[in-house]
């Protein structure tokens, strides 16, 4: 998977799976 100026989108994900 390759994201490009998606940090935003990745931080969220990152939270999401913090959170659970």
């Amino acid at each position: 998977e390759h994201h490009s100026g998606s940090d935003a989108q990745h931080g969220r994900w990152i939270q999401f799976r913090k959170i659970s």
